[in-house]
């Protein structure tokens, strides 16, 4: 078509009374689906973004009605030269550009692929942290970010509007500043793939298409389900730019992942001086509920439990139906965004006694370096077929930070959730060497919070327990507590705690303390 050999227009030079005369030699850098939400084969929409050569980005829409006309032509990542479009105002609730018009397909739109090695892969227009906490488009445009990953906090998960919502905070830090990000969804295990794979140093995330949000005068970052996209340590000139910028700045690169939470507490804090310590009998005769820090060895996994299940983008486990589609609970709906999880019970063992620990997806990806993902591969549903890479963790002494539940028999077997886990030799060392029981220190919340957060997480075989929630809000220490003696705590306890039962045996438990929990174990043998 002799129209399409140029000259070809600039995206921002698109004027209203262009209208259909716009001739356009773009790459479609992203594109996602405006989907019904309780039936995603439903698309409403197909959305796009589109780049020039001088950078220049633009939102384009095929409606309903030119899906099936033009949507198999369009591939994410390819140049296309176009002519004859309608031009309308960019009135989307979610602007994924801030170009006042987008362009919509019509009958007599043409779109020729074609090649170009000048226009930009992704189309990256990166804002600083400085500009988005300074921003005033809040609500109104979707936005670039690249930073390097200094702090990854604990999933979490709250109810919004009767269905349950997961979401992951990250830390970005750029040249100008620190920026939150929260990640939902399937997001979240992208995240969990990109840390499970393991670097030297610490990451740079590009973040494309997210939303600013703002909540008690503070900025932060949010993904959206279908346009959002993020990239892992991309090798483009853009992030070259990036690294040379904030080492220039004098931000260290090869400094240790934080882990942030409510608390945000480093590993010599999280697990020497903020929580209680006990040995696994302790655990299994306890009455108190909470935190507690524990160092035992891995001894064997449990090889007759499912070591994996698979979950909806909502976290919920869902069910194959005959017909070989998924069933969401959570979401009410069939689903076809699903991700395998890992769910290991790991017999731990140490100088006292023997306990099953139920390490979830986060922790188990970090400690294997590897995803679930990874392992089970195309499988669809969970099996027993036991993986030998798994063997990796069986020997390994690590500290446990484990949560007691009073209802924890009823919910898991009378085996206890691991809230997190940490294998470094010094602060191991350090934890033998110290022989105080340690208290944690009474915090304090400051600020308010707007709304009560209900939530239970699914698991197969109508297993379940409610994972810790605490609202984003600033804490702050109450006072300095310094570590109590043993004498100490051994009379403060007489005094204050309830009097605990006598070590015996316990229904579930499977024994005594030297022998195995379970008959099919996968077992160390020593010499």
């Amino acid at each position: 078509m002799p129209l399409l050999n140029g000259p070809f227009d600039s995206i921002k030079d698109i004027v209203h009374d262009r209208r259909e005369a716009l001739r356009l030699k773009v790459r479609v850098v992203r594109v996602w689906e405006i989907c019904q939400k309780k039936n995603p084969a439903n698309v409403f929409s197909v959305e796009m973004v589109l780049v020039d050569s001088e950078g220049g980005r633009i939102q384009a829409s095929i409606r309903k009605t030119m899906i099936r006309k033009f949507r198999s032509s369009i591939v994410e990542g390819g140049v296309y030269k176009m002519i004859y479009f309608r031009l309308v105002e960019n009135g989307s609730e979610y602007r994924a550009c801030s170009h006042e018009f987008k362009l919509l397909f019509q009958p007599r739109t043409r779109i020729f692929p074609t090649e170009s090695e000048v226009i930009p892969r992704f189309g990256i227009q990166a804002k600083n942290s400085e500009d988005l906490q300074e921003t005033n488009d809040v609500s109104q445009y979707m936005f670039d970010f690249i930073g390097l990953l200094t702090a990854v906090g604990e999933e979490k998960e709250f109810i919004k509007f009767g269905r349950p919502i997961r979401v992951l905070e990250i830390k970005l830090t750029d040249d100008k500043g620190v920026m939150k990000c929260s990640l939902f969804g399937h997001f979240i295990e992208m995240m969990k793939n990109f840390l499970a794979n393991g670097v030297d140093d610490l990451g740079i995330l590009v973040i494309q298409f997210a939303k600013v949000k703002e909540y008690l005068g503070k900025v932060s970052l949010h993904t959206v389900s279908n346009s959002t996209r993020l990239l892992w340590n991309p090798q483009i000139p853009e992030v070259i730019s990036f690294k040379d910028s904030i080492m220039q700045s004098g931000v260290d690169m090869h400094g240790p992942l934080k882990m942030i939470g409510h608390n945000y507490y480093s590993p010599t804090e999280e697990f020497l001086i903020h929580f209680p310590r006990k040995s696994i009998e302790d655990l299994h005769i306890t009455e108190e509920e909470g935190h507690f820090i524990c160092l035992g060895t891995v001894e064997g996994i449990v090889k007759d439990d499912h070591w994996w299940y698979m979950a909806c983008k909502c976290h919920k486990s869902v069910n194959l139906n005959d017909s070989g589609t998924y069933y969401c609970s959570g979401c009410v709906a069939f689903v076809s965004d699903v991700t395998p999880r890992y769910k290991l019970k790991l017999e731990v063992r140490d100088h006292s006694e023997t306990a099953h620990f139920m390490l979830f997806d986060f922790d188990a990806a970090s400690l294997l370096s590897m995803s679930c993902a990874s392992i089970v591969g195309d499988a669809k549903v969970p099996t027993l077929e036991y993986p030998p890479k798994l063997d990796i963790v069986i020997g390994k002494e690590l500290l446990f930070k484990v949560e007691v539940k009073a209802e924890r028999a009823f919910k898991f077997d009378d085996s206890f959730k691991v809230k997190r886990t940490y294998d470094d030799d010094d602060i191991i060392q350090e934890f033998k060497s110290d022989g105080s029981i340690r208290t944690p220190k009474k915090m304090k919340l400051k600020g308010s919070v707007n709304e009560v957060l209900d939530v239970e997480d699914e698991l197969p075989g109508d297993q379940a327990i409610a994972p810790e929630i605490v609202p984003v809000i600033e804490l702050y220490n109450e006072s300095e507590m310094s570590p109590l003696s043993l004498e100490e705590s051994s009379s403060a306890a007489a005094c204050l705690a309830p009097q605990k039962r006598k070590p015996g045996p316990r229904a579930g438990r499977g024994g005594l303390a030297k022998k195995s929990l379970h008959p099919n174990v996968l077992k160390v043998e020593k010499d």
